[in-house]
């Protein structure tokens, strides 16, 4: 199986809408936009016709759970924010998702040491697009 796949992750330097105030136990937390599309093409149909997964969700996690994803943590079973972070982007395949993690985690890192506000969440989009191809494997004997 073959697979290209783009992403853009971008923060937000806007303030969000909403306040502190709104929801109180919600500090030190990213607000994500995720926009995810999946497109699974194969070959039985010729390449036509794919199969598209569409997400186009909210999410907020923890600051010391997505700044802790580097390229050990991703790959590390043990660590705590890897089940979370799998669970709540369940969607996504993990072969793309762990390289998404890593850029995600890289992004986040930058928007905490960059915030001289100390807004207690941060706004972050990630428009994730995934193109799969399906071959058969007896397609080429």
């Amino acid at each position: 199986m073959e697979f290209y796949w783009g992403l853009f992750v971008t923060p937000i330097s806007e303030p969000i809408q909403f306040t502190l105030q709104d929801f109180p136990s919600m500090n030190d937390c990213f607000s994500i936009h995720l926009i995810y599309t999946n497109s699974t093409f194969s070959s039985t149909s010729n390449f036509t016709n794919p199969s598209i997964t569409f997400v186009d969700d909210y999410f907020l996690i923890p600051f010391d759970i997505l700044c802790n994803c580097d390229a050990h943590t991703v790959m590390d079973d043990d660590d705590h924010t890897t089940p979370f972070l799998h669970n709540t982007f369940r969607f996504v395949p993990t072969y793309v998702l762990d390289v998404v993690l890593y850029h995600m985690g890289h992004c986040a890192r930058n928007m905490v040491v960059l915030d001289t506000e100390e807004r207690g969440i941060l706004e972050m989009n990630v428009l994730l697009s995934v193109t799969s191809y399906m071959v058969e494997e007896d397609q080429f004997d």
